[in-house]
Protein backbone atom coordinates (compact mmCIF):
# COMPACT_ATOMS: atom_id res chain seq x y z
CA UNK A 1 0.00 0.00 0.00
CA UNK A 2 1.28 3.54 -0.65
CA UNK A 3 1.52 5.78 1.74
CA UNK A 4 -1.37 8.21 0.43
CA UNK A 5 -3.52 5.19 0.95
CA UNK A 6 -2.59 4.48 4.57
CA UNK A 7 -2.76 7.66 5.03
CA UNK A 8 -6.24 7.66 3.74
CA UNK A 9 -7.58 4.26 6.05
CA UNK A 10 -6.63 6.75 8.98
CA UNK A 11 -9.84 8.29 8.11
CA UNK A 12 -12.25 5.38 7.94
CA UNK A 13 -12.49 4.82 11.66
CA UNK A 14 -14.43 7.96 12.35
CA UNK A 15 -16.08 7.95 8.70
CA UNK A 16 -17.77 4.63 10.05
CA UNK A 17 -18.61 6.72 13.43
CA UNK A 18 -19.97 9.52 11.87
CA UNK A 19 -22.20 7.45 9.09
CA UNK A 20 -23.01 4.93 12.03
CA UNK A 21 -24.35 7.47 14.20
CA UNK A 22 -26.40 9.32 11.48
CA UNK A 23 -29.33 6.97 11.91
CA UNK A 24 -29.39 6.65 15.74
CA UNK A 25 -29.10 10.35 15.97
CA UNK A 26 -31.83 11.40 13.59
CA UNK A 27 -34.71 8.93 15.27
CA UNK A 28 -33.78 10.48 18.28
CA UNK A 29 -33.44 14.52 16.82
CA UNK A 30 -37.30 13.40 14.74
CA UNK A 31 -38.78 12.82 18.27
CA UNK A 32 -38.56 17.29 18.41
CA UNK A 33 -37.99 17.93 15.16
CA UNK A 34 -39.46 17.54 11.83
CA UNK A 35 -38.26 15.32 9.20
CA UNK A 36 -38.28 18.45 6.63
CA UNK A 37 -36.19 20.72 9.19
CA UNK A 38 -33.97 17.54 9.79
CA UNK A 39 -33.50 16.78 5.92
CA UNK A 40 -32.52 21.16 5.41
CA UNK A 41 -29.73 20.93 8.28
CA UNK A 42 -28.15 18.06 6.47
CA UNK A 43 -29.12 19.30 2.70
CA UNK A 44 -26.84 22.81 4.38
CA UNK A 45 -24.10 21.11 6.44
CA UNK A 46 -23.25 19.28 3.16
CA UNK A 47 -23.34 21.98 1.43
CA UNK A 48 -21.17 24.16 3.28
CA UNK A 49 -18.93 21.43 3.61
CA UNK A 50 -18.44 21.11 -0.25
CA UNK A 51 -18.63 24.78 -0.51
CA UNK A 52 -15.56 25.10 1.57
CA UNK A 53 -13.66 21.56 -0.03
CA UNK A 54 -14.17 23.73 -3.92
CA UNK A 55 -12.91 26.75 -2.80
CA UNK A 56 -16.82 28.57 -3.05
CA UNK A 57 -16.60 27.43 -6.59
CA UNK A 58 -19.97 26.67 -8.25
CA UNK A 59 -21.04 24.79 -11.08
CA UNK A 60 -25.02 24.60 -11.62
CA UNK A 61 -26.47 22.50 -14.93
CA UNK A 62 -29.36 20.50 -15.43
CA UNK A 63 -27.67 17.12 -14.25
CA UNK A 64 -26.48 19.02 -11.02
CA UNK A 65 -30.30 20.09 -10.45
CA UNK A 66 -32.21 16.91 -11.07
CA UNK A 67 -29.56 15.39 -9.30
CA UNK A 68 -30.56 17.65 -6.37
CA UNK A 69 -34.07 17.27 -6.85
CA UNK A 70 -34.41 13.38 -6.82
CA UNK A 71 -30.93 12.75 -4.79
CA UNK A 72 -30.57 15.20 -1.95
CA UNK A 73 -34.10 16.62 -1.27
CA UNK A 74 -36.66 13.82 -1.96
CA UNK A 75 -34.42 11.07 -1.20
CA UNK A 76 -32.95 12.64 1.96
CA UNK A 77 -36.72 13.66 2.80
CA UNK A 78 -37.74 10.11 2.45
CA UNK A 79 -35.14 9.07 4.79
CA UNK A 80 -35.74 11.62 7.55
CA UNK A 81 -39.30 10.60 7.37
CA UNK A 82 -38.98 6.60 7.84
CA UNK A 83 -36.39 7.05 10.04
CA UNK A 84 -39.03 8.91 12.76
CA UNK A 85 -42.19 6.94 11.95
CA UNK A 86 -39.75 3.61 11.98
CA UNK A 87 -39.75 1.31 15.49
CA UNK A 88 -35.60 0.45 13.99
CA UNK A 89 -33.40 3.05 12.25
CA UNK A 90 -31.06 0.38 11.53
CA UNK A 91 -34.04 0.01 8.92
CA UNK A 92 -33.21 3.27 7.12
CA UNK A 93 -29.91 2.75 7.35
CA UNK A 94 -30.60 -0.40 5.41
CA UNK A 95 -32.48 1.55 2.88
CA UNK A 96 -29.93 4.15 2.14
CA UNK A 97 -27.31 1.28 1.14
CA UNK A 98 -29.92 0.52 -2.23
CA UNK A 99 -29.13 4.17 -3.07
CA UNK A 100 -26.23 2.89 -6.22
CA UNK A 101 -29.45 1.20 -7.76
CA UNK A 102 -31.07 4.85 -8.09
CA UNK A 103 -27.77 6.39 -9.34
CA UNK A 104 -27.82 3.95 -12.48
CA UNK A 105 -31.41 4.76 -13.13
CA UNK A 106 -31.33 8.65 -12.74
CA UNK A 107 -27.93 8.72 -14.68
CA UNK A 108 -29.85 6.24 -17.36
CA UNK A 109 -32.47 9.10 -17.33
CA UNK A 110 -30.41 11.61 -17.78
CA UNK A 111 -28.44 9.84 -20.67
CA UNK A 112 -25.01 9.15 -19.16
CA UNK A 113 -23.84 6.32 -20.39
CA UNK A 114 -22.62 3.75 -17.05
CA UNK A 115 -19.28 1.98 -17.76
CA UNK A 116 -19.77 -2.44 -17.57
CA UNK A 117 -16.96 -1.50 -14.73
CA UNK A 118 -19.19 0.70 -12.38
CA UNK A 119 -22.46 -1.78 -12.69
CA UNK A 120 -20.63 -4.64 -11.74
CA UNK A 121 -18.86 -2.88 -9.06
CA UNK A 122 -22.71 -1.76 -8.02
CA UNK A 123 -23.83 -5.32 -8.11
CA UNK A 124 -21.21 -6.53 -5.73
CA UNK A 125 -22.27 -4.18 -3.56
CA UNK A 126 -25.91 -4.96 -3.84
CA UNK A 127 -24.35 -8.53 -3.34
CA UNK A 128 -22.74 -7.57 -0.27
CA UNK A 129 -25.60 -5.89 0.78
CA UNK A 130 -27.87 -8.81 0.37
CA UNK A 131 -25.40 -11.06 2.77
CA UNK A 132 -25.49 -8.82 5.39
CA UNK A 133 -28.91 -8.99 5.80
CA UNK A 134 -29.43 -12.57 5.93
Amino acid sequence: MSNASLKGLRWLGPLAIVWGLTYPLTKIVSADVSPIIITWVRFAIGALFFLIVSGFKISVGRKQLVTAIFNFTIFMLCLNVGTSISSNPGLAALMIYTQPIFVIIFERILGTSISTRSVIGILLGILGLAFSIT
